[in-house]
């Protein structure tokens, strides 16, 4: 049982920190059942090393012929190559076609094996799983499939979280809800809508707010074009603009691409796994406008700033316009793109708002460029 070196540059059969940091605390006895596989299998030599970490972990090929009982238990036919996580109380199925994920921008299909096995083996032994919402019903990128936030979606399934949609205008704020994405909304909320968001912040919820410029149009003020929008994030002292910021410094532009930009990165524990290795890229991005500091110790708000333009930047709020050069009338930067803001409810209480002056970024969708650089 010689154990297998791996030259496959995804490290396909060796487990990342990630997973070894979150296996070993596993207490419960689990299984995992493989239906269709052989020994030489990429997934079972991978989950070999779950037993060889924690050895309350064990793994069994099956042969369905001989193992009719637990064909008959997990619904297994001849044909079928899937696995099984059991633990005491609950199980997981796995079928063979989730262990890979497309990539559109690379036309590639992407292994994504052990974050399956990894999310399982937690899915049936922990106690709960954080539950994520993505507000519905204004326009906003979904999450369903060929949706644009679906690979965001997916990833976030895949560190153990639950995923699910949510729409305010025939549902309440889940009790359950531990983050509301709101992902580019393009209409306003509702009173009854803005009403349960305001209840939801009041009692402590966190939010990732990520918008793109777009909704918004020529003379646009956030106050009456969209109200209620602007009463929620009035709270945590911020707006979003209606113009896009470019960069004048070819350093932070993809391509010679004024508005596709690289910001400057400031570290916390969003960014701390791109801080040193790793980058943002935001096309067409608006800025974060925050009110004085002032203000927001009034509002018991704390912002941190994690990703900025840089001071050769400038803002344009005619998106239309020619942004090869800047103009006397644009704004000079530096830019707040994405910050953390912190309000302080009670002693007891604070609720977060994570805002990005973007949302593309986080999206399926394919850039094409111009030139060698291609797609």
């Amino acid at each position: 049982d010689i154990t297998p070196l791996d030259f496959t540059s995804q490290g396909l059969y060796t487990l990342s920190d990630e997973s070894k940091e979150q296996i070993k605390n596993v207490t419960q006895n689990v299984t995992m059942y493989f239906f269709g596989y052989d020994e030489s299998s990429t997934a079972v030599t991978l989950a070999k090393q779950y037993h060889d970490l924690n050895d309350k972990i064990t793994i069994q090929i099956i042969d369905t012929s001989e193992r009719p009982d637990l064909a008959a238990e997990y619904n297994v036919t001849t044909s079928s190559q899937l696995v099984a996580v059991q633990a005491t109380e609950r199980y997981k199925i796995i079928d063979s076609s989730d262990m890979y994920t497309y990539d559109s921008s690379t036309s590639q299909y992407v292994d994504i094996t052990e974050q399956k096995l990894t999310n399982a083996i937690l899915d049936v032994t922990i106690a709960k799983k954080p539950q994520i919402y993505f507000l519905t019903g204004h326009g906003e990128y979904g999450i369903d499939d060929s949706s644009a936030m679906k690979t965001l979606a997916t990833y976030i399934e895949n560190d153990v979280n639950d995923v699910n949609k949510l729409d305010l205008l025939t549902s309440d704020m889940p009790e359950t809800c531990d983050v509301l994405v709101i992902a580019n909304p393009t209409s306003d909320f509702t009173d009854l809508e803005t009403e349960k968001i305001q209840n939801y912040i009041n009692a402590g919820g966190k939010i990732v707010w990520m918008q793109d410029p777009y909704m918004f149009t020529a003379g646009w003020t956030e106050s009456t074009t969209y109200p209620n929008i602007s009463k929620i994030l009035s709270q945590f002292g911020i707006s979003f603009s209606s113009g896009v910021v470019c960069e004048e410094s070819s350093s932070n532009m993809i391509a010679g691409t004024p508005d596709l930009i690289i910001p400057n990165m400031s570290y916390n524990g969003i960014v701390k796994d791109l801080y040193t290795d790793g980058t943002v890229a935001l096309l067409d991005s608006g800025k974060i406008n925050t009110v004085s500091d002032e203000e927001l110790e009034n509002l018991g708000v704390t912002a941190s700033p994690f990703l900025q333009s840089t001071d050769t930047s400038f803002y344009r709020e005619d998106i239309n316009s020619d942004i090869s050069q800047k103009l006397d009338s644009d704004e000079e930067g530096p830019f707040v793109l994405a910050e953390i803001l912190t309000k302080k409810i009670d002693d007891d209480t604070e609720s977060t708002l994570v805002a990005y002056s973007n949302a593309l970024f986080a999206t399926n969708y394919t850039v094409q460029l111009s030139g060698s650089i291609g797609t």
